[in-house]
């Protein structure tokens, strides 16, 4: 939005100015708009009121593989979720609300998400200005890092049971164990015995 808003913020000055002025003011901010439109590399358009192409930009062209074959499509040709966009999104946008969200853009040689943001003009006229972003890569980072996380959590998940199975074997051998050594105690046993036997009981103890 921040792309179109040369025009109005010098509208307040031109109430003050000459005719003449009013015209030269005009003129600079419509080639201004035009350079910034046309040296973005962000796929941006200007669409009548059917989303019929008035402007699209070389990186707009080069997204969707325009050509002079498929030059009369309509932007709405080029979304794979038609219903959705003109029965919710249309509706919307023409009552001046503007609307940004994700749609997913098929053209003839690839079928990728894209970020989709539609600004209604801000005069009477019936129009819209469009900026489209392909988000393939970030939607790939995010499955990898999703996966990563899967991953991680599987492992842990592993460890977790792997120490749990291993900490019930070793309780169960060490209660043998002070079993034993508290039936050997009992038994009387005296000197280095009975050393031995206090010694291998308190290890166990300790191991639980």
């Amino acid at each position: 939005q921040d792309v179109f808003s040369t025009i109005s913020n010098r509208s307040a000055k031109l109430s003050e100015i000459s005719c003449e002025e009013k015209l030269k003011y005009i003129q600079e901010s419509i080639t201004q708009k035009e350079i910034l439109l046309k040296s973005s590399g962000e796929f941006m358009a200007v669409c009548n009121h059917r989303f019929e192409f008035d402007f699209l930009n070389r990186a707009g062209r080069t997204l969707l593989g325009f050509s002079e074959e498929n030059n009369t499509k309509t932007f709405v040709d080029f979304i794979k979720e038609k219903k959705y966009f003109t029965d919710e999104i249309v509706p919307k946008v023409m009552q001046k609300n503007g609307w940004i969200g994700e749609l997913t853009i098929h053209t003839e040689n690839r079928v990728f998400p894209a970020t989709c943001k539609v600004i209604p003009f801000s005069s009477l006229q019936e129009g819209f200005y469009l900026i489209v972003r392909d988000i393939t890569e970030s939607k790939e980072a995010i499955q990898k890092l999703v996966g990563a996380k899967n991953r991680a959590e599987n492992n842990m998940m592993v460890r977790q049971q792997f120490l749990a199975k291993i900490s019930h074997e070793i309780r169960t051998s060490m209660s043998a164990i002070i079993g034993l050594s508290n039936l050997l105690i009992e038994k009387g046993l005296k000197g280095d015995k009975l050393e031995f036997a206090d010694a291998i009981k308190l290890s166990a103890d300790n191991l639980l």
